[in-house]
């Protein structure tokens, strides 16, 4: 099944991001990326990891990210912020319906950002030269590479068709092994 246009238009645009900032492999440093797009600040959030507005007045962008998240969370809300900046807050900026679809397309955003298909695929086909289950090994040494979250990994291999797994929320903070279930 093809990816629909505003999936593609998602896509395109986190890797012309890339681009922009001049990023061809991983790690991608997400927050520093946001830093020269936005005004950043740190404060000890609760509800929420990140937050980003416009001001029409000034013309620049403002986010505020929780000051209690660190490593992959962070990289990856610094990711989906940005997301926002470059999908939703522009001026003339297409816009969904709701704040959560608003949401999800920064999460699309943050995953292709942060893991771009062709770079995913190409760390995989040496760790797994030829297309063998991946092994935690092999998925710690991913997580080392790309620098995000277990749960951020294992939902990008799943997205991509490399390897599905499982992850509920309660295990969001457990490692490998134990938070992995193969499907299937």
């Amino acid at each position: 099944m093809a990816p629909r246009p505003r999936t593609l238009e998602i896509i395109r645009t986190a890797l012309g991001a890339l681009e922009e900032f001049g990023i061809a492999k991983p790690p991608v440093d997400s927050l520093a990326c946001l830093k020269q797009r936005a005004e950043v600040e740190f404060f000890p959030l609760t509800e929420v990891d990140g937050s980003t507005s416009y001001s029409k007045r000034t013309g620049k962008f403002f986010s505020v990210l929780s000051s209690k998240v660190n490593g992959g969370r962070l990289r990856w809300t610094a990711a989906h912020e940005l997301g926002h900046i470059y999908l939703h807050l522009p001026p003339g900026s297409r816009r969904p319906k709701t704040r959560y679809e608003e949401d999800r397309e920064a999460d699309r955003f943050a995953r292709n950002f942060l893991m771009p298909e062709e770079w995913v695929r190409r760390e995989v086909s040496i760790l797994s030269p030829h297309g063998e289950l991946l092994i935690a090994r092999d998925l710690g040494r991913l997580k080392e590479i790309f620098q995000v979250s277990w749960p951020a990994l294992l939902r990008r291999l799943d997205e991509l068709g490399i390897q599905d797994w499982y992850v509920s929320d309660d295990q969001l903070g457990i490692e490998p092994p134990d938070v992995l279930v193969k499907l299937g």
